[in-house]
C-alpha cells in the first residue's frame, strides 16, 4: 500500500485525499500503456504512453483528473504523445521493490516515481549512501534504466529575506520557536464552526508552519512562536500533523505533510488572504504582499509536473521554479525513519529558515482563480524546493481549517 496503515494512536486511517501515485495507477488500470503526464515546455499536456498514442479515453480520463482536482484550466490545452518503456503499473512495481530495500538507510532523502524519465528516482544526501543504494540496486538485478540514484546538494546561497518584525501576520514571514529557532509562516485562516460546518469561525485565526520547526514533531507540546523573535509572542502550537505507524516499504513513521498549526492570539493581525513578496538583500519595512483568494482544501492537490510556482520565505524571499518532481517520498533530515508522503520538488531556490513558507502559482491572464496556493515548503537547497501540495496540508492537520490565501 502507497498510504499509512495505522496512526501513532493505532487508529485505522481513513484518508480523504489520494496520492498522485493511486490516482495514476487507477489511470493506468484502464489504460495500460499510460506512464503519467506533464505541462511541456510549450504549455501543452504531454502524456506517457507505451504505445505512443494518446486514445480518446486516455484523454478523457487525464481531463477528469484535472477536473477533480480543481485544474479545468489545463484541460484546453493541446495533448502530446511522448513513448516510454514501461506503463505507470509497471513503474510502481519497481517503485514498492526499490523502497522495500532501500528506505531503511538515514542517507536516503527520496523515493518516487519520474514520468518524464519513465524510472523510479531515488535522492540521497552522501557519496557512501549512493554507493549503498546503487549496492542494492544491483544484488536485484534493477538497472540504470528502471532507477536514477540523484546525490543531492544542500549548499545555501544565503541572502536576507522577511526577518523584520510585521504588525499584520503573512505568508512567509519569519516565526520563531525560541527552542528550535527560526522557520516562516504558509498558510493563514481560520478554524472551520464545526466537524460538518465548512465556514471559518472568525474568533479562532491559525497559521500553519513546519512541523519539524516544532519540539517534537511527533507529539503536541504548545510551544510558543513569536514574530520575528520569541520576545514577541503571537500563538501556541495548536497541532501537529498526524504521524503513522505501520508504513510500510520500509518506513517506520509517516505523515502526509511535514506540517504544524498555531493558534494565533486573538490581538494579532492576520493578513487573510495575502502573502508577503521579497527579493530584496535588506528586508524592507513594508513589503508587498498578493492579496489574492485561494481555498485551500482537500479538493486541491497542487502543481502540475512542469508548471512554474512561486515560493517565498524568511530567508530567501521570493524564488520562482518548475516543478520537476511530482510525488516524492521524502526522508526528514532531523528525524531518521520519518517520511512525508508524496512531496513535489521545484527548482527555486531554500534556505536554511524557510521551513514552512508558502508555495503559489502567480496569478495569469484568463486565470481568474489563480494565484493560487498549492502547498508549504520544507526542505531545499540551491535550485530545489521541496513542498507539500494544499490538499496533504490540510489532510495532515484533520480537513477542519479554513485556509483562505
Amino acid at each position: 500500500m502507497d498510504e499509512p496503515a495505522r496512526s501513532m494512536s493505532g487508529a485505522k486511517n481513513q484518508p480523504v485525499l489520494r496520492t498522485l501515485r493511486e490516482d495514476f495507477q487507477e489511470i493506468a488500470a484502464r489504460d495500460h500503456s499510460f506512464g503519467g503526464f506533464w505541462v511541456g515546455e510549450n504549455g501543452q499536456l504531454v502524456v506517457a504512453t507505451k504505445t505512443g498514442e494518446v486514445s480518446r479515453e486516455t484523454e478523457e480520463l487525464v481531463h477528469g483528473w484535472l477536473r477533480r482536482n480543481s485544474r479545468a484550466d489545463l484541460t484546453a490545452r493541446r495533448i502530446e504523445a511522448f513513448k516510454v518503456m514501461y506503463d505507470y503499473a509497471e513503474l510502481m512495481g519497481y517503485y514498492e521493490k526499490i523502497r522495500s530495500s532501500v528506505a531503511s538507510h538515514r542517507d536516503v532523502a527520496g523515493i518516487g516515481i519520474d514520468e518524464r524519465t519513465n524510472s523510479v528516482l531515488v535522492n540521497v544526501r552522501t557519496e557512501v549512501g549512493k554507493s549503498w543504494v546503487e549496492s542494492q540496486l544491483a544484488a536485484q538485478k534493477i538497472g540504470a534504466r528502471e532507477a536514477k540514484v540523484a546525490l543531492e546538494t544542500n549548499g545555501y546561497d544565503v541572502q536576507a529575506g522577511l526577518q523584520s518584525t510585521f504588525a499584520t501576520l503573512r505568508g512567509g514571514i519569519q516565526v520563531t520557536n525560541s527552542i528550535v529557532g527560526d522557520c516562516s509562516i504558509g498558510f493563514l485562516g481560520h478554524m472551520t464552526i464545526g466537524p460538518n460546518d465548512p465556514y471559518p469561525d472568525m474568533s479562532r485565526p491559525v497559521m500553519t508552519t513546519a512541523a519539524h520547526c516544532t519540539q517534537s514533531q511527533i507529539s503536541l507540546v504548545g510551544e510558543t512562536f513569536g514574530q520575528p523573535s520569541s520576545a514577541r509572542p503571537i500563538g501556541n502550537v495548536s497541532r501537529i500533523a498526524q504521524v503513522y505507524t505501520s508504513c510500510g516499504g520500509g518506513y517506520v513513521w509517516c505523515r502526509y505533510a511535514d506540517v504544524a498549526l498555531i493558534a494565533v492570539r486573538d490581538t494579532i493581525p492576520i493578513g487573510w488572504a495575502t502573502a508577503a513578496i521579497s527579493t530584496a538583500t535588506t528586508p524592507p519595512a513594508n513589503p508587498s504582499y498578493l492579496g489574492w483568494r485561494a481555498y485551500a482544501g482537500s479538493g486541491v492537490t497542487g502543481a502540475v509536473l512542469g508548471e512554474t510556482i512561486t515560493r517565498v520565505g524568511r530567508t530567501r524571499g521570493q524564488t520562482t521554479g518548475t516543478v520537476v518532481v511530482s510525488c516524492q517520498d521524502r526522508q526528514s533530515t532531523l528525524l531518521p525513519g520519518m517520511w512525508t508522503l508524496c512531496a513535489m520538488n521545484a527548482t527555486a531556490t531554500t534556505e536554511g529558515g524557510d521551513s514552512g513558507g508558502t508555495v503559489y502559482i502567480p496569478s495569469t491572464v484568463g486565470q481568474p482563480t489563480t494565484p493560487r496556493a498549492v502547498g508549504t515548503l520544507f526542505q531545499g537547497g540551491v535550485g530545489s524546493t521541496w513542498f507539500s501540495s494544499a490538499g496533504f496540508v490540510n489532510l495532515a492537520l484533520g480537513n477542519d481549517v479554513y485556509f483562505v490565501w
